[in-house]
């Protein structure tokens, strides 16, 4: 026989006092919840996992540009997160561009030029967590991935990893992010060959802060920084692929990307950005990826 919980006259309506032997029992028989405490004693909570962290970062973003008002990314104009105005400055055809460090058939495609209202948007959209800007910028990597597709034959598309600490502060891989819209873009467009992501890299040492480096300066800080991630290598072996990134400025990361892809037995036929910034003088170009 099931024993009816134990009420008294000062309980409230609707609420029941626990029998403490029965939620003993099922504590010990139901895991821990991630923000839960821990077992007795030991004062720690459950963390939660790195999916949840990023989840609940991207949601409170989202809510605040719901709640606050919005101004345009690119001129601060209010009520709207791009106007029409700066909308068409990141509307250029793309184009193929030399990559300072790069050996000469290594081909790079980009699109607007890196100033302006394009460098303001990326900005926004990368470092103070304007998510909304993701479908625009989408919309014209989408653009240029197409062309590079088209013109190389590759099927992987590989994007260049964040650290732990960029994925910590921003709540998500933006790069990834923005990579994975622009190609469902171009998949819903039926485009032709088809192409997919491949995530196979990852950040295996910490690296120094880019800026203000110059290009020799950011190639021996990265020199070595990315690696396969498990499952990569036979993936992309002997395949050809494109890397991915949101700026292309020495081309030092995409360099090492390549690099990493090199190691891993795959073909890298070029190089894919949303933007590039201006060429600067004094860059030599470099001998192979090897």
């Amino acid at each position: 026989m099931t024993r009816a919980p134990h009420t008294s006259p000062h309980t409230p309506p609707g609420l029941l006092r626990p029998d403490p032997v029965a939620t003993a029992d099922a504590a010990r028989a139901s895991p821990a919840r991630p923000g839960a405490p821990g077992p007795r004693g030991t004062g720690r909570r459950a963390r939660p996992g790195r999916a949840v962290r990023g989840t609940v970062a991207r949601a409170c973003t989202e809510l605040a540009l719901l709640v606050l008002s919005v101004s345009c990314a690119g001129c601060g104009r209010p009520d709207r997160a791009l106007c029409r105005a700066c909308r068409a400055d990141l509307r250029v055809r793309p184009r193929r561009v030399p990559v300072p460090l790069a050996p000469p058939d290594l081909p790079a495609w980009t699109g607007p030029g890196y100033d302006g209202t394009v460098a303001r948007t990326l900005v926004a959209w990368k470092e103070r967590g304007r998510s909304d800007l993701t479908g625009p910028l989408a919309e014209e990597l989408a653009d240029v991935l197409d062309l590079a597709v088209r013109t190389t034959g590759a099927g992987l598309l590989v994007p260049v990893p964040c650290s732990r600490r960029a994925r910590r502060s921003r709540g998500q891989d933006v790069v990834a992010c923005l990579a994975r819209r622009a190609v469902g873009i171009r998949d819903r467009c039926g485009t032709r060959p088809p192409a997919r992501l491949a995530p196979v890299l990852r950040v295996r040492r910490p690296v120094a802060d880019q800026a203000g480096l110059g290009a020799r300066g950011r190639r021996r800080n990265l020199a070595g920084a990315l690696g396969d991630r498990p499952g990569g290598p036979g993936l992309v072996r002997g395949r050809p692929c494109l890397v991915l990134d949101d700026v292309l400025t020495t081309g030092a990361t995409a360099l090492e990307a390549a690099r990493a892809l090199h190691q891993m037995g795959a073909v890298t036929a070029g190089i894919v950005t949303f933007c590039a910034t201006p060429p600067r003088r004094g860059l030599s170009q470099s001998g192979p990826l090897v």
